[in-house]
């Protein structure tokens, strides 16, 4: 167990890395998200179709508005974060179903992968971001 870094042994570099890393990656999600709605949207005609690229339209706006409320306001940051990990989950859970005509089983596993992957990179925003309480008694 020694010799696991601990998230309080970070210092400030390594939460700067982490946060600003988690950030990258959200915004690379939004973005590919983004130039998936613009190519799908013509071809969105049945409901699950429609409601897989609302999803994928919220978890590119909700990835934005992360970034930006991860500088802007902590607390509304953390509603954020759920909403996009949730439109993360909704999202690459219906799309291989709705999309590559795979089953209900593959759906549950994107499902499952989009709110971990979401989850994680909400994690490094948040860890990254907060003061190491730690460092500030001493």
């Amino acid at each position: 167990m020694d010799e696991l870094v601990q998230l309080n042994q970070l210092g400030p570099t390594g939460r700067r890395i982490l946060s600003w890393s988690g950030l990258l990656l959200i915004l690379a999600m939004s973005v590919t998200g983004f130039i998936g709605v613009r190519e799908q949207l013509k071809d969105a005609d049945t409901t699950g179709r429609l409601v897989q690229t609302i999803a994928q339209v919220a978890y590119g706006v909700l990835g934005l508005l992360s970034v930006v409320t991860t500088f802007w306001s902590r607390r509304l940051n953390l509603l954020v974060l759920g909403g996009f990990a949730v439109a993360c989950a909704i999202a690459w859970g219906l799309a291989p179903v709705v999309w590559g005509g795979q089953g209900l089983e593959e759906g549950v596993v994107r499902r499952v992968s989009g709110l971990l992957v979401a989850a994680a990179e909400g994690w490094m925003v948040r860890v990254g971001c907060s003061e190491n309480r730690t460092e500030s008694t001493h």
